[in-house]
């Protein structure tokens, strides 16, 4: 179809609450997908069905009409066809763009997955300070050294989390105090569905939680200062997902 063809298609672009920007209009849609091929984006991809997930490193090939591939890491266990339910994927472009994509038309060639329209795809802007507040219906655990002196691992109830930070349940005004603003806690895990995340962080506040909230005690808010380079992609894709209409 040629460009001229294209433009006879009305734009239509739907603003999300999260800053996330549909996108509809066939000719942006070229565009923004010659980009991650042209750019050698990484990519997070994940079969929710199948309960599979993993980074594809390598570059992207799209054309129109054939699809997009990505290479399946080897060492990623086999994906036999027929490939069960819909395909999420985010891709990291230059800048601190994000495009979000899903497909239900999934295929397996030998190494390669190949994604076909009809696709949803939109965009974010991966700002390092947008966080996703976990909702009161999901507990998702954190793991850390306990702050009371004594040498035991202790487990905190995850209230937020973003590419550069995240903010753990205190339970009293005692224990929130021994999260002194600046300590540095080494190998603090968090767990986030079938993914574990292993950081270093540092206090930088700790404030009362509102009561409406339906969570009581202290949020304390830590800054990672230490996360592997493959977890940290992961981690902003899973936070972009979260933001999204991919799990709305």
């Amino acid at each position: 179809m040629a460009d001229s063809e294209f433009r006879n298609i009305p734009v239509k672009e739907k603003k999300l609450t999260t800053g996330a920007t549909k996108v509809e209009d066939p000719i942006e849609i070229r565009k923004l997908l010659s980009s991650a091929s042209e750019t050698a984006a990484r990519a997070d991809i994940a079969l929710p069905k199948m309960g599979r997930r993993f980074i594809s490193r390598v570059e992207l090939d799209w054309a129109p009409k054939k699809g997009l591939e990505f290479e399946i890491p080897s060492n990623v266990e086999k994906l036999e066809a027929p490939i069960e339910g819909e395909c999420n994927i985010i891709i990291f472009l230059k800048g601190q763009t994000l495009a979000c994509l899903s497909s239900k038309k999934v295929s397996v060639q030998k190494d390669k997955l190949i994604v076909a329209e009809p696709w949803t795809i939109f965009t974010i802007q991966r700002r390092k300070e947008v966080r996703y507040e976990i909702p009161k219906a999901y507990e998702f655990l954190v793991t850390l050294d306990s702050v009371e002196g004594v040498r035991r691992r202790v487990t905190k109830r995850l209230l937020d989390v973003s590419a550069s930070g995240f903010a753990v349940q205190a339970i009293s005004h005692r224990e929130a105090g021994l999260f002194k603003r600046d300590l540095i806690m080494k190998n603090i895990q968090i767990q986030l569905e079938d993914r574990r995340y292993q950081v270093d962080a540092q206090v930088r506040n700790s404030v009362p939680l509102d009561p409406r909230s339906g969570i009581s005690g202290f949020k304390i808010g830590f800054k990672i200062l230490r996360i592997k380079k493959e977890d940290a992609l992961a981690l902003s894709g899973w936070v972009a997902r979260r933001l999204t209409v991919l799990y709305t």
